[in-house]
């Protein structure tokens, strides 16, 4: 990282950063051309380790990344802010990001409900949720393990 003071390493704010975030985007290569996918996303950090968890429809064109390429970059952010200036070249934007990069395992169906409350939790603030049968076979429903983090805060 090029700017060193903007660079967040403390555990905890991290991932404070991470669950003040809304969208996770996932970078794949496609094709040998970059493809990146913003998706709605549940976090857990145990033990040190940083886990999110996504869902989607069972096939398409992200369920056939998904399956031929388990490593994938990830990027969020959050707390946009313009500062204003009296020049055009004094402008910047506050922001705090944070991007990495991991391994991609699509979940069993046992797995689907835990996945799927971590995604509830994260937008509903609710830990516990009822999923039909039905409604669990047709989701595909997988996790990222970070390997990989780098946090930025520029205020």
């Amino acid at each position: 990282m090029r700017r060193k003071d903007r660079r967040v390493t403390d555990d905890n704010v991290i991932n404070e950063i991470i669950l003040r975030c809304d969208v996770c985007r996932l970078g794949f290569v496609s094709d040998g051309m970059a493809y990146i996918l913003p998706l709605n996303f549940g976090f857990e950090s145990k033990n040190g380790k940083r886990t999110f968890y996504f869902h989607s429809a069972l096939e398409g064109k992200k369920i056939n990344l998904l399956k031929s390429a388990s490593a994938v970059s990830f990027e969020m952010d959050t707390d946009h802010r313009l500062n204003i200036a009296d020049e055009a070249c004094g402008f910047s934007y506050r922001f705090k990001s944070v991007m990495g990069t991991g391994r991609i395992t699509i979940l069993a169906d046992i797995d689907k409900p835990y996945a799927l409350d971590r995604i509830m939790e994260h937008y509903r603030g609710e830990k516990s949720w009822d999923y039909s049968k039905e409604a669990l076979k047709s989701v595909c429903v997988y996790k990222l393990e970070a390997d990989f983090v780098s946090c930025k805060a520029h205020k």
